[in-house]
């Protein structure tokens, strides 16, 4: 799992599509990836965090009206964090705000619609 910023925000949503087994997603929206230490899965080498996952479980939701829906999410374990040191800090003056605030993070929970009108406001 992988902390998208602004800089990479169009990439990083371009990896959700769907893509035929066996393409790697990174390569195709020119992410450049980089070997994790505890898992198999490369990580985007760009972002300033990244958490290494073993999976448990993948669940199928469902709809309003409990019908099987083509949506899946998939649950893990973290057993690793990748931060980039820039962005650690042990003590933060007042007049500073979060640290963290200057990695620009996003979230890749939104839903499919309303990210496609997020991500054009923004470019």
């Amino acid at each position: 799992m992988q902390s998208c910023s602004l800089g990479f925000a169009s990439a990083c949503q371009d990896t959700s599509l769907t893509f035929a087994r066996g393409i790697n997603e990174m390569e195709v929206v020119g992410l450049e990836a980089t070997p994790s230490v505890l898992v198999k899965p490369p990580r985007v080498k760009a972002s300033p965090c990244a958490l290494e996952c073993k999976w448990l479980q993948t669940v199928q939701l469902k709809d309003i009206d409990g019908n099987p829906a083509p949506r899946f999410i998939a649950f893990g374990q973290v057993i690793g964090i990748h931060i980039d040191e820039n962005f650690i800090k042990r003590r933060l003056p007042r007049y500073r705000r979060n640290e963290a605030n200057r990695a620009r993070r996003l979230s890749r929970v939104l839903c499919y619609h309303s990210r496609r009108a997020f991500f054009s406001q923004i470019y």
